[in-house]
């Protein structure tokens, strides 16, 4: 059946496919934790047009590391695959903000960038010996150490040393 383009149906989504059309869906790493050391910054990139995806420039910032990579190879209509950037070392107390972004797929404009950005924020998992309490701590109460130990996941043996202290909520 025809469109009606004078009448269109109430409530039904009207949705015309671009031929160029890709994006960055999602982060993939890290994959469980982010441990200390050197990591990969991977994204799962998708091609959301009609026309198979050969090629396209992924740029943006990994801390203050600018990030220049020209992809190509055949991506078809709705797939997505997974694409390492660059490797990024992370220490104990770092973090890692990320901000990518999809230009010129096909060497063409993008007809449609609602999914071109994606942003992050990374901390590494905990693995090490973390104290609570006296000079220079790591934690100045349990309750902060447990928060962080669920926001951050664990990468290895975590050890928390109590130095000697009255503590609220033991």
């Amino acid at each position: 059946k025809q469109r009606d383009t004078i009448h269109p149906t109430f409530g039904a989504e009207e949705y015309r496919p671009q031929k160029i059309n890709a994006g960055i869906v999602g982060f993939d790493f890290p994959a469980n934790n982010l441990c200390q050391g050197s990591n990969d910054v991977r994204i799962r990139l998708s091609n959301f047009g009609t026309d198979t995806l050969r090629s396209i420039f992924i740029k943006g910032k990994v801390r203050d590391s600018t990030i220049n990579f020209y992809w190509s190879g055949k991506l078809a209509q709705g797939d997505t695959i997974a694409v390492s950037l660059a490797s990024q070392p992370i220490a104990r107390h770092d973090s890692l903000d990320v901000i990518l972004w999809t230009e010129n797929p096909n060497n063409q404009m993008d007809e449609y960038a609602t999914f071109d950005t994606l942003k992050g924020y990374f901390y590494p998992s905990m693995n090490d010996l973390y104290t609570l309490g006296g000079t220079a701590p790591d934690y100045t109460n349990f309750q902060v150490f447990v928060d962080d130990l669920k926001r951050r996941g664990v990468c290895g043996p975590v050890t928390l040393e109590v130095r000697p202290g009255n503590y609220l909520g033991q």
